[in-house]
Formats: C-alpha cells, sequence, structure tokens
C-alpha cells in the first residue's frame, strides 16, 4: 500500500472525525495518522496519514462528507 498525506478541513464537532475516518475505511483506505492543526469558527484542519493502494476512490468518498473538503493530497 502507498502512503498519502491529506490535508482536509471538517466541521469543529463531536463525530465528525469519526466519520471522516468511517469513509476512508469504506473506501479501502487505512487511516495511519492524524494531526490536528487549527480548529476555530466550526471548522478544523487536520493532516491524515492514509495508506492505500488507490487514493481517488478515498478522495471522492471524503467529497460526499457533508462539510468535509480536500485541500490537498502528496
Amino acid at each position: 500500500m502507498i502512503r498519502h498525506l491529506l490535508r482536509v478541513w471538517l466541521p469543529d464537532r463531536p463525530g465528525s472525525l469519526g466519520e471522516l475516518a468511517g469513509a476512508i475505511g469504506n473506501a479501502g483506505g487505512n487511516v495511519e495518522g492524524v494531526e490536528i492543526l487549527e480548529s476555530g469558527a466550526g471548522r478544523a484542519i487536520d493532516e491524515l496519514l492514509v495508506s492505500t493502494d488507490d487514493i481517488d476512490p478515498v478522495v471522492m468518498a471524503l467529497a460526499r462528507v457533508d462539510g468535509v473538503d480536500v485541500e490537498w493530497v502528496k
């Protein structure tokens, strides 16, 4: 599996990180690490280390999660 670093904006509320992780898992990705960079004004910016053979289904799954925006993938 290939490791990818994603920077993601998400709602700053209970359960949003769990919902994000569930979407990643359902798309075939495995969350290996999370760093919360910033939170405030109802939004959080997180960087996630995700391992998967194909990142595209993961990014598409995150786009379907309400309030989540993928800033970039490396």
